[in-house]
């Protein structure tokens, strides 16, 4: 038995193209499935190291990766890396999705294979530097992707070897970096649920607030019956009743559970998704936003324009104050500020904090 597991090992040396989804991702194995560390290829000072990554991204730019795996022992090598989007904290369900786009630098030392949408840049026959001492290094070219605004994680598995006995006499190492990817985006105004709201529900939230699943049991139900979240459902809530106050983000349970800066928050409820890549912070921004315009069902108004001039000041608080006084105030869904169906001193009031807070 122990001469036929020898062969095996012998047999399946990988200097060439190694096997896909051996990168050390949530719900993957490493090159050490395959190679057996030898304590005679034990360098203490060895390491695998991803270098060219800058602390953030700008999303369609391209960077050179070198991958670096040094070992005082090694005389024949080999890697594997893989990018994907998130943070391994939040990757629960071992679905993983690329990151961008990874491409071999160059094609006489590496090679780019796709399994599960995944790309794995690895080495080729001549890219394992039969006989070269001490380190190998693997270029690569990233382009960062241009619909995501987030974390982004690098996973790579390498072998330094011994170039003598199969996959045996080798040592394995891995690594792993994130990145954020940020923008300079226009700061959110007149947020529209249905383009801008609706879609970060369905892209991060329905697959567990649906009609088969709710989260703990927690009763919010945001599907509408054919697959997509509804702006009804969602105003009505669940065991905790409505996650939305209109102009009231900070005291919102929606907006509790998504800006992971609240927590604890006020009903104790996990920092959502729970199961799911984390919303990124620009639409965590376009929610806020759009619950302190009033959290409206169509494309909203400027909250509090009463003259609309497309600006909140004391011209506006003239208006209704006289509007009030005179009860003759134009009642809509832009002017009834804390959604009432009357304007009255309250709605004055929280124009005036409004004003204030501008």
């Amino acid at each position: 038995m122990y001469i036929i597991i020898l062969l095996f090992q012998f047999l399946y040396s990988y200097s060439n193209n190694p096997p896909n989804e051996y990168v050390g991702a949530p719900g993957q194995s490493n090159c050490i499935a395959c190679h057996t560390n030898d304590v005679y290829m034990n360098d203490l000072n060895a390491s695998l190291d991803l270098v060219g990554l800058p602390e953030e991204v700008i999303g369609g730019e391209t960077y050179r990766l070198d991958v670096v795996l040094t070992n005082l022992f090694g005389e024949r090598w080999g890697f594997e890396l893989a990018s994907v989007i998130g943070p391994s904290v939040f990757q629960n369900s071992l679905t993983l999705i690329q990151a961008g786009e990874l491409e071999p630098f160059d094609s006489l030392t590496t090679i780019s294979e796709v399994e599960n949408n995944i790309t794995y840049i690895k080495q080729t026959d001549e890219g394992s530097y039969e006989n070269q001492d001490n380190i190998a290094i693997w270029s690569v070219n990233w382009t960062a992707p241009l619909n995501y605004y987030g974390p982004i994680s690098f996973y790579a598995s390498g072998v330094a070897g011994n170039n003598s006995t199969g996959n045996l006499g080798d040592y394995s190492y891995t690594v792993s970096k994130s990145v954020n990817i940020n923008f300079n985006y226009p700061n959110p105004e007149n947020v529209d649920f249905s383009t801008e709201v609706q879609p970060i529900f369905n892209t991060y939230c329905i697959a567990c607030h649906n009609e088969e699943t709710q989260y703990n049991n927690n009763g919010l139900i945001l599907t509408d019956g054919f697959g997509y979240s509804s702006y009804e459902n969602l105003i009505l809530g669940g065991n905790n009743g409505s996650p939305v106050i209109p102009f009231n983000a900070q005291e919102s349970l929606l907006y509790q559970v998504i800006d992971h800066s609240i927590y604890p928050n006020d009903y104790g409820v996990y920092q959502m998704p729970y199961f799911s890549f984390q919303i990124p912070e620009n639409y965590i921004d376009v929610i806020r936003v759009w619950i302190i315009e009033g959290a409206l069902p169509q494309e909203s108004c400027l909250i509090g324009d009463f003259n609309y001039d497309s600006i909140i000041n004391v011209q506006d608080v003239i208006i209704i104050v006289n509007c009030v006084i005179s009860e003759n105030c134009d009642l809509n869904e832009c002017n009834d500020l804390n959604l009432d169906q009357i304007i009255n001193v309250l709605d004055v009031i929280q124009l005036v904090n409004i004003v204030l807070d501008n």
